[in-house]
């Protein structure tokens, strides 16, 4: 009996402090726990050019998060956008956010027509986490930093 009731007291004791959280730290403040999820900073930069390899000038290029429903795009917010310079290359930040979710999308859209090359179809990339890389780390803090993605995209002709 004493047995069963002790396994219960651990499964119910585990379940709560799973919800409730549970945290310590060793630092200067003893009134700041180092508590939450990692954050950082992105920074995407990369080159757009069409299918020869010709870069493309005047491409907005954004970071966008994209809700999905049932395959069907039904919200788009830019987070990041700036337009490609004369040799294609873009560069966005992104304020310090925690994890950046998987639906922030690479979208890349043609607002000039055929003024810099012709017509492009507009394109929605994902982006490679998994190729971060470390730039500059964070305030010394287990959790934030900031992360370089370069990442090149390749545009159609309509």
């Amino acid at each position: 009996m004493k047995v069963k009731f002790n396994r219960w007291y651990n499964i119910v004791l585990a379940a709560l402090l799973s919800f409730v959280g549970y945290g310590c730290s060793d630092n200067d403040d003893p009134g700041t726990a180092m508590y939450g999820s990692p954050s950082a900073s992105y920074k995407v930069s990369g080159t757009v050019t069409d299918e020869n390899g010709n870069p493309i000038e005047g491409i907005k290029a954004s970071l966008t998060y994209i809700k999905e429903v049932e395959g069907e795009i039904v919200a788009e917010e830019d987070i990041s956008a700036v337009l490609t310079d004369a040799s294609g290359k873009f560069s966005l930040g992104t304020p310090r956010m925690d994890l950046l979710p998987n639906n922030v999308k690479l979208v890349v859209k043609d607002i000039d027509g055929e003024e810099h090359g012709g017509t492009f179809k507009d394109g929605i990339n994902d982006i490679e986490f998994m190729n971060a890389k470390l730039v500059m780390p964070g305030d010394g803090s287990w959790y934030s930093g900031t992360l370089a993605i370069k990442q090149d995209v390749k545009m159609e002709k309509e």
